[in-house]
């Protein structure tokens, strides 16, 4: 029993060190902050790489960065499909990338980190869920998980 719980622990603790290391390497690929990467996977499934989010308008959100499912025909073009997404490092990949569009949509600001989840659409009720996730992700940035 102890070695089946050891080889457990064992499997969860290089999934982790795999992710830490695509944080990184996404970060570098997309032009992006490594911490930031981390704190909005925080903030979206804190780091559970199974996660799934069904929302009111019919999409849906997959894995560690909760990547969104109308991204799905744009990804295709890449050959990544949705269950390409359980992969925790080409869902972290895929994060940065969404975050690097929003970014160079809206500059390197709070705005785009906000924009990452409630997206550009230039309205009150948008402009006010971009501020409050974008303040959930700076509380994880500047004070961790």
């Amino acid at each position: 029993m102890l070695v089946i719980r050891f080889v457990v622990l064992l499997g969860i603790l290089q999934a982790n060190l795999v992710s830490a290391d695509c944080f990184d390497t996404a970060a570098k690929r997309h032009y992006v902050s490594a911490d930031l990467l981390r704190a909005i996977a925080c903030v979206e499934s804190n780091f559970n790489s199974e996660a799934v989010n069904y929302n009111r308008d019919g999409s849906a959100d997959y894995g560690l960065m909760q990547i969104n499912s109308r991204w799905l025909d744009e990804l295709s073009v890449f050959g990544i499909e949705r269950d390409h997404l359980w992969d925790p490092c080409t869902n972290i990949h895929v994060g940065a990338w969404v975050l690097a569009q929003k970014i160079q949509a809206a500059g390197y600001s709070w705005r785009a980190i906000g924009a990452y989840n409630a997206g550009l659409k230039q309205t009150p009720q948008r402009e006010r869920l971009r501020y409050e996730y974008a303040k959930k992700v700076y509380d994880v940035f500047d004070n961790g998980c």
